[in-house]
């Protein structure tokens, strides 16, 4: 599981988004964002001054969400399917 988080660390919209990803246990979770994304594949298209999170397995990625509840449950539902 992969999440990809745009915006600028330290502003409130991206740090509830963090703190969301934080707050669950994802095995193998990678997340990347905040700072110089240059060159990560991950990253790649997804620009932006909004705090905006992806979260993709396999390459396929879930609706964009600025909503750390949506968040949630988008990685509820990510780490499911990875240990069923």
């Amino acid at each position: 599981v992969e999440v990809a988080l745009v915006g600028a660390v330290g502003d409130a919209a991206f740090d509830a988004l963090a703190a969301s990803v934080a707050s669950q246990y994802v095995p193998s979770l990678v997340m990347t964002g905040g700072g110089d994304v240059e060159g990560i594949a991950l990253m790649a298209g997804r620009t932006g001054a909004t705090a905006t999170s992806y979260v993709c397995r396999r390459y396929a990625c879930s609706a964009p969400t600025r909503d750390p509840v949506e968040l949630g449950r988008q990685l509820e539902s990510a780490r499911r399917v990875s240990s069923g």
